[in-house]
């Protein structure tokens, strides 16, 4: 008989359970970490060896006192710094680099395993990619109850994470101690006052739009510096001047750094200065979301890349030639999505054979993605049409099989969608397409892994384009954004079958919407805005029993009359548990 299943053994793991249990103080954080940590301990010496160090802990956080985590909660601290010493040393690491976010922040995941493969703390010795390999560190993070998960993506991948506030009260206090991060804080007064006890790799500055200008003190030194975040606040209005005297301190400051992130500054009427060239140890390089003009050809000195975020806001002009040829290591690349120039392919090295994102690249068409075919770890692919893409071509024996994720952009030149490069990439899950769309092949359904489809921007979609979307086998979330669905949309018996998230914005034509029993019977959440000439939302709403989330925003006040309690369309949605209704629009003519 297993262990497991041995009635006695049960008996005894319950009884040194229910006493370790005590010490939780019905905290439901504490309470988790604790399960979390007895989930890997099968034997009963396992779990008696457990309750000693519970004690001892319990003594320790007593001991502590409640500056340590904070007033009454003396003695859960025994149970977090137990669950932090049971980590091995790499995702230690990992989790000691989380005390660089400020708090309540909102860690996009894909960012976060990227920071940790340019820190060194990732590393694949298998056949594994080094992502993947990244993403399960955060996932036994998870598992172990050390990180939240904040959102899931469409693939059910976990697409943000945070700390609880205990959690990051010990992140911070460990990393504080082992001298693994430095915080400037200029939104506090006593935060730019603190310096580190001694050489600190990693420097977090947190910006306010007060702040003035930032630059080294007499007494500081910062050369050793190898990693360097800036956070600043969402919506900013950062003068231009401030972040130009950001960059040339870091620039002239910095110069062993292998991770920087200068997202959301304006470096406006400058460019990159051409010093960035001297970096050339940096890994990760990430501006996106500011305000730069040109970079500068000397990036092309950086060889050590391996991501590359240059999703800028506004018109950038990037090198032109092999920029990018002598990136052997790069693995994801993000090209501003409005360039100066516009060449007909960008080129990359050949050797980057480790390449799994390129994206906002340049195209005419289908045939000059022929090289990245080559490319056969690539993963996400976002492409721009301009000048031609409505052309017809030849066909092509192309396919992407490894390619999980798919870009098209045709908006910027009003050019229509062009199919035969959606068409060849078989295995998508993930597709967003931005422009006209004159057609909606049934080819489509072939993607029978696609669970999320986001149209922006893609004019008139007629009725039998609403008849494919519905049959898609596999489709999860779809968003439809900027668009013209027909004035009568309806969801068939049977359609979108698995469908859980459904977004419906300025879709300016729809005025009736019908749901016939049977349709979307996955549906989860419904988010409706600034459709105004949809006149009510539809009967058959009130049989998807699976809808929990609705939200009305930006709508008409009649609209949203009806579907208040007692009005005529409540019955629809009474059984709905969250329904939210904001921003409601003033009357007006239709």
């Amino acid at each position: 008989m297993s262990e497991t299943k041995d009635p006695k053994i049960y008996e005894q793991k319950k009884e040194l359970g229910m006493e370790m249990l005590q010490h939780c103080k019905g905290l439901p954080l504490a309470i988790t970490v604790l399960a979390g940590l007895l989930a890997r301990k099968d034997t009963v010496d396992e779990w008696n060896a457990m309750h000693k160090n519970v004690y001892a802990y319990i003594r320790r956080g007593t001991d502590l006192g409640p500056d340590y985590i904070g007033e009454g909660y003396e003695g859960v601290s025994w149970l977090l710094e137990l669950s932090y010493d049971n980590l091995p040393y790499y995702l230690k690491l990992c989790f000691l680099y989380l005390a660089q976010f400020p708090e309540d922040y909102e860690i996009p995941v894909s960012t976060l395993t990227k920071l940790w493969m340019a820190e060194g703390f990732i590393s694949s010795a298998s056949a594994e990619v080094m992502e993947d390999v990244s993403y399960r560190c955060l996932r036994e993070l998870v598992g172990r109850c050390m990180v939240q998960v904040g959102k899931n993506g469409s693939s059910k991948k976990i697409k943000t994470c945070h700390l609880h506030d205990l959690m990051r009260d010990l992140c911070m206090l460990k990393a504080k101690e082992g001298n693994f991060v430095h915080i400037i804080n200029y939104s506090i007064a006593s935060g730019a006052k603190e310096t580190p006890n001694g050489r600190v790799r990693r420097l977090a500055i947190y910006l306010d739009k007060m702040v003035d200008t930032y630059g080294r003190g007499k007494d500081e030194n910062y050369g050793h510096v190898r990693s360097l975040l800036y956070f600043v606040p969402k919506f900013s209005d950062l003068d231009s001047k401030v972040t130009k005297n950001l960059v040339r301190s870091l620039l002239r400051n910095f110069t062993m750094l292998r991770v920087l992130k200068f997202e959301g500054m304006d470096v406006r009427k400058s460019k990159l200065p051409d010093e960035i060239g001297n970096l050339v140890h940096l890994r990760f390089l990430s501006v996106r979301g500011s305000v730069i003009r040109v970079v500068p050809s000397s990036i092309a000195n950086l060889v050590c890349f391996q991501t590359l975020d240059l999703r800028t806001l506004w018109g950038t002009k990037i090198p032109n030639g092999n920029v990018f040829s002598k990136m052997e290591k790069l693995r994801h690349i993000y090209l501003p999505r409005f360039q100066s120039a516009r060449e007909k392919r960008l080129l990359f090295a050949t050797e980057a054979v480790n390449l799994q994102t390129v994206v906002n690249i340049y195209i005419q068409a289908s045939s000059d993605l022929d090289d990245f075919v080559k490319l056969t770890n690539l993963r996400k692919l976002g492409v721009i049409i301009f000048d031609g893409g409505e052309k017809k071509e030849k066909g092509t024996n192309i396919i992407f099989k490894h390619l999980q994720s798919l870009s098209v952009n045709s908006w910027l030149e009003d050019l229509a969608i062009p199919w035969n490069i959606v068409l060849t990439c078989p295995n998508i899950y993930k597709l967003h397409l931005e422009g006209r769309i004159a057609e909606l092949p049934k080819d489509l359904l072939c993607l029978t892994n696609l669970t999320k489809l986001t149209l922006i921007r893609f004019g008139n979609l007629k009725e039998d384009h609403i008849k494919v979307l519905q049959k898609l086998p596999s489709l999860r979330m779809l968003f439809a954004i900027v668009g013209i669905f027909p004035a009568s949309l309806v969801c068939s018996e049977g359609g979108f079958p698995f469908l859980e998230c459904l977004y419906l914005y300025y879709l300016s034509e729809l005025k009736e919407w019908k749901v016939e029993k049977g349709a979307m019977p996955s549906l989860c959440r419904l988010q409706i805005g600034h459709c105004l000439g949809l006149e009510a939302i539809p009967d058959g709403l009130q049989h998807i029993t699976t809808l929990k989330k609705l939200i009305i925003e930006m709508t008409r006040p009649e609209f949203c009359r009806r579907l208040g309690e007692g009005g005529e369309d409540f019955y629809k949605i009474q059984h709905v548990q969250s329904v939210i209704i904001t921003n409601i629009l003033p009357n007006h003519p239709r």
